[in-house]
């Protein structure tokens, strides 16, 4: 089923629980069916309306009834992530094909031929007084949702188109154990992200209340708010957020029941903190790349898992998702033996929008156990453990994951080249003792013709580059140290 067909389903059970609440006011199931509609047959009748349309307004409970309202539209959606330079804007908006831009910011006077309509959706008082929805189309649960963000190489983010059944499987009809009961999820990800399309939908779709926050940081005084004040009960964060907040502050977790982490790999020290502060609060290790649409698998944290050797494992595929550990020649690894997680089902995404070389270098058919099947190259080394649980080894590429983002190292780098004043530069990841990735530095050696010091590169690349791409520190080096290869020596880089 689509994923408003299910939010339809729960204004029919239970119409006047609170599916949203935030800034703006609140939203009924039934109310925000009826606003969902209203933004439907509005859009219906737009001709620039396209294929995927971009949705541009600030956190709320308005927003959440367009982005319905579009799917209601048969339309999937992208949203806007506010980091983004201009010029980075429009190229991602071109390379998209976005026709309609969802927005209240008036048409730019100096806008370009090409550019996207803007449409201002109606107020959030003119949608709570919308009249109630019929049900909506039987619709196609393989037809796009939302198109999700993710690093690319070239340095302008990657689009992957991902469907309602790869959001759907997850909460309909055997739900996560975190989402059986209806959840009270704050939204606490950005929704050009997964995960904050998880937290929306999830709680939608599971019949729960989204609690919408338009506070720009999260720290321990707004989470104690959020659960005391507001009834959270069930959350996902990153895990340098949540290792922030065990740090400032492990107290403000109390009263939750359900508190999923990923994005990267777990602390044990962290991990091991929170549940002895919290013992009757299940902790999730949350792992899954989006182009899996959100989540491939997950594990509750017990003590146990502290003395791993692999670390906390990411344990057993959510409901809808098959995985596979293969070897260079796609032959299944027999527990114990590492090799490339390659995840199958309902959850893998149509793939790449723009990029059909990306799409099927990543997106595979594989012949396992007789059957064909297709599925997304992850790009982790894993392994399989006696107990039939999963543990995560490391990347097979130079992709990180930085506060829950990832970042392809040498994206990073193709933005870099092109600013002025860069003759040659190389990133890497600067970790802290536990070896996570909390931030890039770049090396660069200077254009002799037109040299620049460090922090006209940083402004630069500020101008330039989404904001997660841009590194903490630039260096200035004579040369760039090569191995014997003639590849950038990056343990030379270092050193230096």
């Amino acid at each position: 089923m689509t994923i408003h067909s299910l939010v339809h389903e729960r204004a029919v059970r239970t119409p006047e629980h609170t599916a949203v609440t935030g800034p703006d006011g609140s939203f009924t199931y039934r109310r925000l069916d009826a606003a969902a509609e209203a933004v439907a047959v509005r859009l219906r009748e737009l001709p620039s309306a396209t294929d995927v349309i971009l949705v541009d307004l600030p956190a709320s409970v308005r927003r959440a009834a367009v982005l319905l309202g579009v799917l209601r539209a048969g339309r999937a959606y992208a949203v806007a992530d506010p980091g983004w330079p201009a010029e980075l804007r429009a190229e991602v908006t071109g390379l998209l094909g976005i026709g309609l831009t969802v927005t209240d910011a008036a048409p730019a006077q100096t806008a370009q031929p090409g550019s996207p309509d803007t449409w201002a959706p109606p107020s959030t008082g003119e949608l709570l007084t919308a009249p109630d929805a019929p049900a909506p189309g039987p619709g196609d649960d393989e037809s796009p949702a939302c198109l999700l963000f993710t690093s690319g190489s070239t340095g302008v983010p990657k689009a992957v188109l991902c469907p309602h059944r790869g959001v759907t499987r997850m909460f309909h009809p055997d739900p996560l154990t975190a989402f059986a009961d209806r959840p009270v999820v704050p939204q606490l990800a950005q929704l050009q992200w997964d995960m904050g399309n998880y937290e929306l939908w999830g709680a939608l779709v599971s019949g729960g209340t989204v609690l919408v926050t338009d506070h720009p940081y999260v720290t321990p005084e707004l989470m104690t708010q959020l659960v005391k004040e507001r009834g959270a009960d069930n959350l996902f964060m990153t895990t340098a957020l949540f290792n922030l907040l065990v740090d400032e502050g492990v107290g403000c977790f109390s009263g939750l029941t359900y508190v999923s982490v990923g994005g990267e790999r777990l602390s044990v020290p962290h991990m091991r903190r929170f549940l002895e502060e919290h013992p009757d609060t299940v902790l999730i290790n949350a792992y899954g790349p989006v182009e899996n649409t959100m989540l491939t698998s997950v594990h509750p944290v017990v003590p146990a898992d502290f003395e791993d050797p692999y670390g906390i494992p990411i344990g057993l595929p959510v409901p809808g998702t098959e995985v596979f550990v293969l070897d260079e020649a796609q032959r299944e690894c027999p527990p114990g033996t590492p090799g490339e997680l390659y995840a199958a089902g309902s959850g893998v995404a149509l793939g790449y929008v723009g990029r059909p070389e990306l799409t099927v270098e990543r997106f595979v058919d594989v012949e396992v156990g007789g059957a064909v099947r297709r599925m997304y190259r992850t790009g982790d080394k894993v392994l399989t453990g006696e107990d039939g649980l999963l543990r995560y080894i490391g990347r097979t590429d130079r992709q990180v994951k930085i506060r829950g983002q990832r970042i392809e190292l040498d994206g990073v780098e193709a933005g870099l080249s092109r600013l002025p004043g860069v003759h040659a530069v190389a990133v890497r990841a600067s970790r802290d003792a536990a070896g996570n990735a909390v931030g890039i530095a770049a090396y660069y050696v200077a254009d002799p013709d037109e040299p620049a010091e460090p922090a006209d590169l940083l402004r630069r690349a500020r101008a330039a580059l989404p904001a997660s791409h841009v590194p903490a520190r630039f260096h200035a080096v004579p040369v760039m140290p090569k191995t014997a290869r003639g590849k950038v020596d990056y343990k030379a880089l270092e050193a230096m």
